[in-house]
């Protein structure tokens, strides 16, 4: 009679989709701004207000290069941090991430399936496009 009805664990199991998300959305944030951070040329504004994150702030407050130092400073600690939760925690949060997403999938129809795949492999396809293009633009050498 106390069973949990299956309303309340598919409630809870949203709830660990989307914590797992955030945390994965987290990570790939503070690692989207490492790689700008240490790029040898600071991106422009026009380059930075087609892309989405919080790093675009930044470019819109009119920094001084002193507090840009300083928060510069801030970002790169932050990313330490979340690369040593990303190194101890990374392999049991993918692993909740894609549970969640396997359980997903089982809930779409066939077709629905197939449209989930390639919008998913499309993503993924453009996701490896930016980190290809932003890389490139890291080795292309330049300075500050």
């Amino acid at each position: 009679m106390n069973r949990p009805s299956r309303t309340r664990l598919m409630g809870m199991g949203m709830l660990v989709v989307t914590f797992a998300a955030g945390l994965l959305a987290g990570a790939a944030s503070s690692r989207a701004l490492s790689a700008r951070e240490t790029e040898p040329q600071a991106a422009t504004a026009a380059e930075c207000s087609d892309r989405r994150g919080p790093h675009s702030i930044f470019e819109k407050l009119s920094l001084s290069p002193e507090q840009r130092q300083r928060i510069d400073g801030i970002m790169a600690r932050r990313r330490a941090r979340m690369d040593t939760v990303w190194q101890e925690h990374g392999a049991p949060i993918r692993a909740a991430h894609d549970s969640a997403r396997a359980e997903v999938r089982q809930v779409l129809t066939p077709a629905q399936q197939a449209e989930y795949d390639r919008l998913r492999a499309a993503h993924r396809a453009e996701r490896e496009r930016r980190e290809a293009k932003e890389k490139q633009g890291m080795s292309d050498g330049g300075s500050r």
